[in-house]
């Protein structure tokens, strides 16, 4: 069988209160990080490679279609026209 601790046991000791909070705080020391607990907050989200070719992608034939002045459904059309003349092999 397993020992319960009391909560006295599981409570840090006082000196350990003190050093974190202010009123343990000496005037010439900085007060210290603690680290915090869970998950962390406000971090930057990696993009999928693939959201990011995806962006690339658009951006590219966006880019297409204002240089030669064409619509983006002609844009298409000359695609799948240049696919089927060339097709990947």
């Amino acid at each position: 069988m397993t020992e319960r601790k009391t909560s006295l046991n599981k409570a840090p000791d006082k000196s350990r209160i003190d050093a974190l909070t202010d009123s343990g705080r000496q005037q010439d020391q900085p007060a210290q990080e603690t680290p915090r607990r869970g998950r962390p907050r406000n971090r930057r989200r990696k993009t999928p490679v693939s959201t990011s070719m995806y962006i690339d992608l658009l951006a590219r034939i966006e880019d297409y279609v204002s240089d030669n002045d064409i619509t983006l459904t002609e844009f298409f059309e000359l695609a799948a026209e240049r696919q089927l003349e060339h097709p990947i092999q």
